[in-house]
């Protein structure tokens, strides 16, 4: 499992963070999604299946834009 945590421009209220929520885990390969409206990030588990690229076209889909993303291994 790989964790992605995604930087959104556009991210200010519970509104937007359900929208790219529901967006994030209807991609393939996303096991859950965590959204920090404070940090303006969504913090995605997912397998090999769900790419970067398809996790920012997901929030693009709700609206949002990405700033930038930091990726790593999640622990077992």
């Amino acid at each position: 499992m790989t964790r992605t945590i995604l930087t959104i421009r556009g991210l200010h209220n519970r509104s937007s963070a359900s929208n790219v929520a529901r967006s994030l885990k209807a991609t393939k390969g996303v096991a859950g999604v965590a959204i920090d409206v404070q940090s303006r990030s969504a913090c995605v588990e997912h397998d090999e299946q769900a790419d970067v690229g398809q996790l920012i076209s997901a929030v693009k889909q709700a609206g949002l834009q990405v700033d930038g993303f930091n990726r790593s291994d999640a622990e077992a």
